[in-house]
């Protein structure tokens, strides 16, 4: 049994975004819910470098975000914001993959309000009445080079993201703003318990890792493999950084199953059955996460050469 107070002291997130609270969406039409090349919902689609190889039927996500909607006027833009017909796919040549920059985040964070936040099990578990506005991880994360996203050939519709960014040190977390609910507190503190149970810079030969923060398909695209092909395209982008380690948190199993396919090691779990606060309740309830009630820190060194 672990009391939540005792374990996971009020902190926040080392990622270095903002913490701001804000109302719901409006429930979009069902009509409306795929952010199309020429619905007003998309933003800008730039020129990006593109990658190859695919694998696997499989697809996950991991941390929590939510983002307001944002009109875009795309005339003259690409539909699929590559330099380079490089996102071939050896299983599916239905998709595109390209690396994620700065002038995507308003169509990343679009993306994210529909297909991510919505079907997290941290925050649905912890009941989350507000969102967490995360555009500095998001905006960190496509800055970085090493985060990649997915489009629908026919359509140029964004169909898969896998945020990521560089680290060379452990950032150091300070306590939560009062002022946020204590839903969303729950879920900050939880992933900053995640962040702090397992120090990867201790690791020998460790100095510079990709800490992964948010993986997410398009629902309407599950089971075609774009999960796993965005993890194997962003390990390589990492090994092309020089990076010594792969970091992430999976909240999902489904991620988590796609992970340890791919050799990462299971470095700490919680399983959230047993997490209860100073009354005996569960802080998460459980039966609202989908079978999604074990958290897990995950890593993988990169292989040289």
């Amino acid at each position: 049994m672990m009391v939540l107070t005792q374990l996971i002291r009020g902190r926040t997130h080392p990622a270095g975004f903002h913490i701001n609270i804000h109302r719901r969406l409006p429930r979009i039409p069902k009509r409306s819910n795929m952010i199309r090349s020429s619905s007003t919902l998309c933003t800008a689609l730039v020129p990006s470098r593109t990658l190859d190889h695919v694998s696997d039927l499989r697809r996950g996500n991991e941390l929590l975000s939510y983002y307001s909607l944002r009109p875009w006027n795309g005339a003259g833009r690409s539909h699929f914001g590559t330099s380079s017909p490089m996102g071939e796919d050896h299983y599916d040549s239905s998709f595109s993959f390209f690396i994620l920059n700065s002038q995507d985040f308003e169509e990343v964070r679009a993306f994210l309000a529909l297909y991510f936040f919505p079907k997290e099990p941290l925050t649905i578990g912890a009941r989350c009445e507000g969102e967490v506005d995360m555009s500095d991880l998001i905006l960190k994360c496509v800055s970085s080079g090493v985060s990649v996203g997915a489009r629908d050939k026919a359509t140029g519709e964004l169909v898969g993201v896998r945020l990521s960014s560089i680290l060379s040190s452990k950032p150091k977390t300070e306590p939560p703003p009062d002022s946020i609910p204590p839903e969303v507190a729950k879920v900050i503190n939880m992933l900053n318990h995640l962040w702090e149970a397992v120090d990867v810079f201790e690791d020998p030969g460790v100095e510079r890792i990709m800490k992964s923060d948010i993986l997410t398909v398009h629902t309407g695209y599950n089971g075609r493999g774009l999960a796993r092909a965005m993890v194997e395209r962003s390990e390589r982008l990492a090994k092309g950084r020089h990076c010594h380690l792969l970091y992430t948190q999976p909240t999902n199993a489904i991620s988590a199953r796609i992970f340890s396919q791919r050799g990462y090691d299971t470095r700490y779990t919680i399983d959230l059955d047993t997490l209860l606060d100073d009354q005996g309740k569960r802080v998460f309830d459980t039966s609202l996460m989908f079978g999604n009630n074990v958290i897990r820190v995950m890593s993988k060194r990169v292989e040289s050469g």
